[in-house]
């Protein structure tokens, strides 16, 4: 039996496979998605367990790289590429934070209306009846 690949070594691996696209396409990947088969591949593990992806996720982090999850895949953003995007500020919803601080109604009229501008998306795992 194998042994499990750990945070650290699936990080690498994981940096390993963006290194090489870019040396494939022939620019740098400062950007990618896998599914969560590939690092079970890669950590040779049958499951992916909360605290595995924590740890790997700070791994990469150690390394440049933020990690997210997207349901079964993961993103994986270039760190310095984040760095440069702008900054928002709450002071330009200032008046609707104002409207959701007053009374309940308002605070409920206010959700509606930007539960209505911002809807649920339906993922493609949800959409399996």
């Amino acid at each position: 039996m194998s042994l499990r690949t750990s945070a650290d070594e699936a990080a690498l691996l994981l940096l390993e496979l963006a290194r090489q696209r870019s040396e494939d396409v022939g620019r740098e990947t400062t950007r990618f998605m896998v599914r969560a088969v590939t690092i079970r591949k890669l950590s040779n593990r049958s499951l992916l367990r909360y605290t595995f992806l924590e740890e790997l996720a700070d791994s990469v982090f150690e390394r440049g790289w933020m990690m997210f999850s997207l349901g079964d895949r993961f993103g994986l953003v270039r760190t310095s590429g984040v760095q440069s995007w702008p900054y928002i500020a709450s002071k330009r919803i200032g008046p609707l934070l104002k409207r959701i601080g007053g009374s309940a109604a308002a605070r409920q009229q206010a959700f509606q209306e930007l539960d209505k501008k911002f809807p649920v998306i339906q993922t493609d795992e949800e959409s399996d009846d």
